[in-house]
């Protein structure tokens, strides 16, 4: 699966998710039911839409805070006051957590849903999740999330790299934004495209803009631009022989 995000400027994975505690394992933020889905909530999304999970390793006991902190295309503290893009406290505890039970290793199991009725977004946009050691007010783990307005649509298709020696290898994404309405004055300088294959920040391709600019219509058509290695999960076999 590959994943298109669109923001004004420009994009440089300059954050990345981290955990700073050795005795932390196992962090996962996902959308609520979906262990495999990624971390993009709509703005208007329910209670409890994202979750956070995450285990401490170990027979201690840890009191987590968690808070915000709205991003620009870079990734870095947006112009944003707190208060104007999160309605509720600044900082709020993690109080869900349970222990492990008949395991070979001991830990604690915490989660956190966000929304929820102490902290909610207000605002579109890249956002970071922070965990802090409740007591000593240190960072312990850092998450990317991203919260998004269905405003366009997109219409994406594979095709087959021009070049031979990719042509068996390697995915090639051509994809067109409606605009629906909305004027964009500059789109290449206003809109840039960055492409995410199964969720991976490392090899994104972007910041881009688009390659052709029609009536309410942007086409990111590029030859040998937005391509991604296959793998072997996506790699033709015939065993018709067989």
């Amino acid at each position: 699966m590959i994943l298109a995000l669109f923001y004004g400027g420009s994009l440089h994975a300059q954050t990345e998710n981290q955990v700073f505690d050795e005795d932390i394992h196992t962090v996962q933020l996902t959308l609520a039911g979906s262990q495999l889905s990624l971390p993009i909530v709509d703005l208007n999304a329910g209670k409890g839409s994202l979750r956070l999970n995450f285990d401490h390793m170990g027979e201690d006991f840890m009191d987590y805070k968690y808070t915000l902190e709205h991003c620009n295309s870079d990734w870095q503290p947006s112009d944003l006051n707190y208060s104007e893009y999160v309605d509720g406290f600044t900082d709020d505890r993690i109080t869900a957590i349970s222990n492990s039970f008949n395991t070979i290793s001991t830990y604690t199991h915490y989660t956190l849903g966000l929304p929820n009725s102490n902290i909610k977004w207000t605002k579109s946009g890249n956002y970071l999740l922070k965990v802090y050691d409740y007591y000593k007010d240190e960072l312990v783990l850092v998450r990317r999330f991203v919260v998004v307005e269905r405003l366009w649509s997109i219409d994406a298709s594979f095709v087959r790299t021009g070049l031979s020696e990719k042509k068996d290898s390697w995915h090639e994404i051509d994809f067109s934004v409606f605009l629906q309405g909305m004027r964009i004055t500059l789109p290449q300088k206003e809109v840039k495209a960055v492409i995410l294959q199964n969720g991976r920040w490392d090899n994104a391709v972007g910041p881009i803009p688009p390659y052709l600019n029609l009536i309410e219509k942007l086409s990111f058509d590029y030859h040998d631009k937005i391509v991604f290695p296959a793998g072997k999960e996506f790699r033709f076999f015939d065993m018709r022989t067989f």
